[in-house]
């Protein structure tokens, strides 16, 4: 309740706020996977060849690519583009911009620049790291690399990520829903429950 209503407080206040407040959300989100793949790329490259040790050899066990076919695939691909439906934000936040055209060119290519970057890039060590027969049957498979370094405290760590990760989503859908309603203020525009 107390993060929910900080969030609307927030973005009741101004776009300004927003945009800072989003800022060190996301700083706090892209520092950690860049630490992650750090992480996670000293652990590959540490590890010794061959044998059940972390490596690209993971990607070819247990059935290889595609193990379960290409429904198996699409599932998983159904799966990471619902994760990334808030794409949608960056036309709508077009309405703030100065120059629309320019900024949401320019949005759309870093944003599918960072997704490569973080998104594939993460989901390739992980998978030299944890066979995916292991991925999520007990823990976190990112919580699981941390584990393979003995970090302290890895799933309190990996855990406040988590909750930052979704403070970051709740705000930003709070802010899309808040500008969809501002422009609905047209007649004809919004339902008529909200006259």
């Amino acid at each position: 309740m107390g993060f929910s209503g900080a969030l609307i407080l927030v973005n009741a206040r101004s776009v300004n706020l927003f945009g800072a407040v989003e800022y060190w959300l996301s700083a706090v989100k892209v520092a950690a996977i860049v630490v992650f793949i750090a992480l996670a790329g000293y652990v590959i490259w540490r590890a010794p060849f061959g044998g059940a040790a972390p490596g690209f050899h993971y990607y070819v066990d247990h059935g290889g690519f595609f193990p379960h076919g290409l429904w198996g695939a699409w599932s998983a691909v159904s799966v990471a583009i619902f994760s990334y439906l808030s794409i949608e934000m960056i036309a709508v936040a077009a309405g703030e911009a100065t120059e629309p055209r320019v900024a949401v060119a320019r949005a759309f290519r870093a944003t599918v620049a960072r997704l490569i970057m973080f998104y594939l890039v993460t989901l390739a060590l992980v998978l030299a790291i944890v066979p995916w027969t292991a991925a999520g049957t007990d823990e976190s498979p990112f919580v699981k690399v941390l584990r393979t370094l003995a970090i302290p405290g890895a799933p309190g760590i990996f855990n406040g990520v988590i909750l930052i990760a979704a403070l970051s989503a709740m705000n930003s859908q709070l802010y899309i829903t808040t500008r969809m309603l501002f422009t609905w203020r047209a007649p004809g525009m919004r339902p008529r429950a909200l006259d």
